[in-house]
């Protein structure tokens, strides 16, 4: 299942302009996952499962959703399903490069942080934000105990990807250095060797929005109201997968992302990984969404892309 397909089938652009759908049957589309999306005529259009129906998705053009503008239908249809509350689940899958990351971070901030609109929607269930990346040491262990520092030095360089998106963003967004020592959270897990009074802890996960998570850290937990970016999805165990999934929860977004062909779990390949076997478990589910990025995709530069095409 790749997310997103071209229907070159005739259509009924009438319809289409009377109705604002199109209806699959009349042009000969059948077996429709929920939330597939589809190229008609130009327009990216995704597949409603309740109504039956194609229908239209967000438009990114100066709009309210984002200051990011998709450079490809692949990313439209991407940044449509990050923010649609019906969708709990979302799996975006491809070569590096395609803005998998960027893409999954603008949706945490201007959802969850920062609306465009200055105001946050009603329709928005969430009120912070949750990331983490596995971390591979050698293929079979996670532990960082011999690294200096603190834990949250330790842990600091596996966050490095995310930190440049935020960077970004914040640019983008104009955020002041006030609001991003606002938003941003330090590891929780360095309240530990920090000796932060609980008092205080409780308070800053109040007040800030950004949460970095470590894979080591999440048995037992149970966090509502959130959505979870996991960067680097490829890279979780079979058991880590279903850990981080469970603890999802009331009105909760999960993002799992990653390319499939850079694991770094011994033994494991493109087709047999987490990420792989979690998207192909969730096919038909109403709640989640995939997208493929195929090479094509690649809008970081030329040499990422020779080096996706050289080491295929």
């Amino acid at each position: 299942m790749t997310g997103l397909q071209t229907c070159a089938l005739p259509i009924l652009l009438s319809e289409y302009k009377s109705n604002g759908f199109f209806n699959p049957s009349k042009i000969g589309l059948e077996g429709l996952l929920p939330n597939e999306y589809f190229i008609i005529d130009n327009k990216v259009v995704k597949y409603d499962a309740q109504q039956d129906r194609l229908v239209p998705i967000l438009n990114f053009k100066n709009s309210k959703y984002s200051k990011i503008e998709p450079k490809n239908p692949f990313q439209q249809a991407y940044m449509d399903m990050l923010r649609d509350t019906n969708i709990e689940v979302v799996f975006a899958i491809g070569v590096a490069g395609t803005s998998k990351t960027f893409l999954s971070m603008d949706a945490l901030l201007s959802q969850v942080i920062k609306p465009i609109s200055g105001e946050r929607s009603t329709n928005i269930k969430h009120d912070r934000a949750f990331v983490t990346r596995p971390r591979r040491i050698s293929p079979d262990e996670e532990d960082v105990g011999y690294l200096p520092g603190d834990f949250e030095e330790k842990v600091c360089a596996w966050f490095g990807p995310i930190h440049d998106a935020l960077y970004q963003l914040f640019d983008l967004y104009d955020f002041s250095e006030d609001e991003i020592d606002h938003i941003i959270m330090v590891h929780e897990e360095t309240s530990t060797p920090k000796k932060i009074s609980k008092k205080k802890s409780t308070k800053e996960m109040k007040k800030n929005r950004i949460h970095f998570l470590d894979t080591m850290y999440l048995r037992g937990r149970n966090i509502p109201n959130a959505i979870w970016d996991v960067d680097d999805a490829q890279n979780l165990s079979i058991s880590q997968m279903k850990t981080l999934g469970t603890r999802t929860g009331e009105d909760c977004k999960l993002i799992l992302n990653g390319d499939p062909g850079q694991s770094d779990i011994k033994g494991e390949s493109a087709i047999t990984n987490s990420l792989v076997f979690a998207n192909e478990k969730f096919k038909g589910y109403d709640n989640s969404a995939t997208i493929w990025f195929p090479d094509s995709c690649c809008v970081r530069a030329r040499v990422t892309s020779q080096f996706n095409d050289a080491f295929k």
